[in-house]
């Protein structure tokens, strides 16, 4: 959840007129600017949210009623959100209609800028002789043109493991490949995707928008049709079936976020699929620290420092499993294998057992972190942080893009900027 700090400086924002109240109109200003994150709802829905939650029935919202409107699963996205740095990596569909990872590093700075915050309508490159455009598409969804014979071939966003909010701490997998496609260009863009998915209970194509809501990765889907709205998350599960986090590294605001000590990440899994709270120290080679994590209303979790109670929150990182790829037939796929935009797509889209006999788990599988140890207060688990040995590479290494992080002075988005793992 965005701490009183943030939701106060919210309250301003969307205060136009500064007179200690939030009209719809004032909701509607702020969310259709060109800088804000997105048209997340209409008029009729501010009407809706305002009638909702004004306890004291005046047409407005004052602090405590907006503060309400924020904390229940409803939440308006927060002006000028975004999750930094988050890492994309990139497949090709080859001619057997499988995803092969693009292990070019030009190309995948090309497709990184593509699908980054950074204004960009479309990227050239090379690959060999030939020359190549791509375009994102407001579903997510990328399209490789080859310039010389004007051939389209399909690219993607590696896509992530996505959960939605069916009731308090009840996270269920997205399954619809639509949805992970765009939700995934969400995360890496904090730019507001619009899509056709598969509803489950209608069995029919609904249109949606997504939204981001904070800078841990919180994500609210709005069906357009009904105007039905929901979060979801992303799982820390990377493509090669690991999971990876990250702490927010810096004071409240801050845009940097490290990675989390892998000694701990079991715990925090079992933490944020609602299996209680976690206690446990951590023994480093010059320190121990005891740490308490929980998981807060929004699917995230805080860390907190038992000694000093300092906290500091948690979020899924699953692009670092990017950097450590496995070979072909051992990647985790969240969508099985679907390809959108082709026809007969349904079937493009391998069953669990096909994908099993390609050595693979169903992607449902994913969900389900392995039993571990939770600890109590008074007994907390003891964990050592040791440096664990390099596994021997199975497949290529993988190079992934990964944004800057901002800098005070204008920088030449031309210019590559990615990581090596």
């Amino acid at each position: 959840m965005p701490s009183e700090a943030d939701l106060v400086n919210a309250f301003k924002t969307f205060d136009v007129n500064g007179d200690g109240h939030i009209t719809p109109q004032e909701m509607i200003s702020i969310l259709t600017r060109p800088t804000a994150s997105g048209h997340a709802l209409s008029y009729a829905d501010a009407q809706s949210l305002v009638a909702e939650f004004d306890v004291s029935g005046d047409g407005r919202l004052n602090m405590q009623e907006f503060f309400n409107l924020m904390g229940s699963n409803k939440a308006l996205p927060m002006p000028g959100q975004s999750a930094m740095r988050v890492g994309t990596a990139f497949d090709f569909l080859n001619p057997a209609n499988d995803w092969q990872p693009i292990t070019d590093k030009s190309v995948i700075d090309a497709l990184g800028r593509l699908c980054s915050a950074i204004e960009v309508q479309q990227v050239e490159y090379s690959i060999g002789s030939n020359s190549y455009t791509a375009r994102q598409g407001r579903d997510g969804t990328i399209s490789q043109m080859n310039v010389a014979t004007r051939a389209i071939r399909p690219v993607r966003l590696v896509p992530f493991f996505f959960e939605y909010e069916e009731g308090p701490r009840d996270w269920r997998p997205v399954t619809q490949p639509e949805a992970l496609t765009a939700l995934t260009a969400v995360l890496a863009s904090s730019k507001p995707k619009t899509y056709q998915a598969k509803n489950l209970q209608f069995n029919d194509f609904q249109p949606y928008e997504a939204t981001l809501l904070n800078g841990q990765g919180l994500i609210q889907q709005r069906n357009t049709n009904s105007g039905r709205l929901r979060r979801v998350r992303a799982t820390p599960v990377g493509i090669d079936g690991a999971n990876y986090f990250e702490f927010r590294d810096g004071a409240a605001g801050s845009d940097k976020w490290s990675l989390v000590s892998p000694s701990c990440v079991k715990q925090l899994a079992a933490v944020a699929v609602g299996r209680g709270d976690a206690y446990y120290t951590i023994t480093y080679p010059h320190a121990t620290f005891q740490y308490h994590a929980r998981l807060e209303n929004d699917g995230h979790i805080i860390q907190m420092n038992v000694a000093t109670r300092a906290e500091r929150p948690i979020r899924p990182a699953p692009w670092h499993g990017h950097g450590k790829e496995v070979a072909l037939e051992r990647r985790a796929d969240a969508t099985e294998g679907y390809v959108p935009g082709m026809q007969a797509a349904e079937e493009v889209r391998r069953a669990p057992e096909e994908w099993a006999g390609m050595g693979r788990r169903a992607a449902a599988e994913f969900h389900v972190p392995e039993q571990v140890e939770m600890g109590l207060p008074e007994a907390p688990v003891q964990l050592v942080e040791a440096e664990i040995p390099m596994a021997q590479p199975v497949g290529p290494v993988v190079y992934y893009y990964q944004p800057p992080i901002p800098m005070a002075m204008p920088m030449d988005p031309s210019l590559p900027m990615a990581t090596f793992c």
